[in-house]
């Protein structure tokens, strides 16, 4: 049902300049076109995916903690917690790795290797 109601909507978009001519053409009332363009827009928005923005240190981790894969700038550089629970942003394409922020215990510690850290929301 969900599919054929964002279908109606997508042709809404695509296919008409007016809700009266669209109701007229499906025979219903505008009214009912309108509720249903409002629902397969709803629809719609839900279905696609939301990209997360991270800010701070302590949303990435928690993140990545949560299971989401977190993204530094584009799908190459990913976060991770190796084996000896270091926090890295490791490249797929080389494999190279740098540290996810400064030193701990130093100045340093919150500031990011990185300037534009996210996940995809499903």
């Amino acid at each position: 049902m969900k599919k054929e109601v964002i279908k109606f909507y997508v042709s809404y978009l695509n296919d008409y300049l007016t809700v009266n001519r669209m109701a007229e053409d499906y025979g219903i009332t505008e009214e009912e076109c309108m509720y249903l363009i409002d629902m397969g827009k709803k629809y719609h928005e839900d279905s696609i995916p939301k990209i997360v923005k991270l800010s701070t240190v302590q949303e990435i981790k928690q993140a990545v903690n949560e299971g989401k894969t977190v993204y530094d700038g584009n799908e190459a550089y990913t976060v991770i917690k190796d084996k000896k629970d270091q926090w890295l942003i490791k490249c797929s394409i080389n494999g190279y790795c740098i540290g996810l922020h400064g030193m701990e215990g130093t100045p340093s510690e919150n500031r990011l290797n990185g300037t534009d850290f996210y996940y995809i929301n499903q």
